[in-house]
C-alpha cells in the first residue's frame, strides 16, 4: 500500500492511499461469495456461477468494493502512522480499475503537545 500525506492546515491532512491488485481481487471475491446467496435468475438460490453473479450484480460489486477497500484503506494508514484522528475522514475521490484502486480523504488529527511543569501553585 502506498500512502502519500501533505498536511493542509495544521492539524488537517489530504491523505492518498493507493492499494495493490491482491488485496482488490480478495476483497472482491468476498463480495461476489456474499451476493451468490441473492437470487439469480436462471440458478437455484445460492447455486449461481461468479460470473452470473457479475453480471447480474455489477453495480453492487463496484459500489460494495469501493466501500470496503476504503475502509481498508483508512485503517491501514491509521496503523501505519500513528495517527489520532478527530472525527470521521471525508472521501475527496475514489478510483477503480480493474487492477487498481486509489482514494484521498481529508482527515482531521489532535494536535501534538507536551504540558509543561507548573510551579508555584
Amino acid at each position: 500500500m502506498n500512502i502519500i500525506i501533505k498536511e493542509l492546515e495544521r492539524c488537517k491532512l489530504d491523505v492518498s492511499c493507493m492499494l495493490e491488485s491482491d488485496i482488490i481481487e480478495s476483497k472482491k471475491t468476498d463480495i461476489i461469495n456474499k451476493l451468490k446467496e441473492r437470487k439469480v435468475s436462471g440458478f437455484r438460490q445460492g447455486k449461481a456461477t461468479d460470473e452470473a453473479v457479475k453480471v447480474k450484480f455489477k453495480k453492487e460489486i463496484d459500489e460494495e468494493l469501493k466501500g470496503a477497500l476504503s475502509n481498508e484503506a483508512y485503517s491501514n494508514f491509521l496503523s501505519e502512522k500513528n495517527i489520532k484522528p478527530f472525527g470521521n475522514p471525508t472521501l475527496v475521490n475514489i478510483t477503480l480499475t480493474p487492477n487498481n484502486f486509489s482514494c484521498n480523504f481529508v482527515i482531521h488529527t489532535f494536535p501534538d503537545f507536551t504540558l509543561g511543569t507548573y510551579k508555584g501553585f
